[in-house]
């Protein structure tokens, strides 16, 4: 049996990371953006750390 050897990739926090998105996505997130009256950076933003705090609330 083979062993998998690489390791998997660590985000490293305060780094900026490229997202890609496709025709439809972007279009999207650009309505996304305007309905809450963000430019579409910030939208992404705001969004990645919303979920990011309620994935890392713990179980109660």
């Amino acid at each position: 049996m083979s062993k998998k050897k690489s390791k998997p990739v660590r985000i490293i926090p305060g780094k900026e990371y490229a997202v890609t998105y496709g025709v439809n996505q972007i279009k999207l997130v650009s309505e996304a953006g305007c309905a809450v009256n963000e430019t579409p950076k910030d939208f992404q933003v705001n969004a990645a750390l919303e979920r990011a705090r309620k994935v890392n609330k713990p179980f109660k």
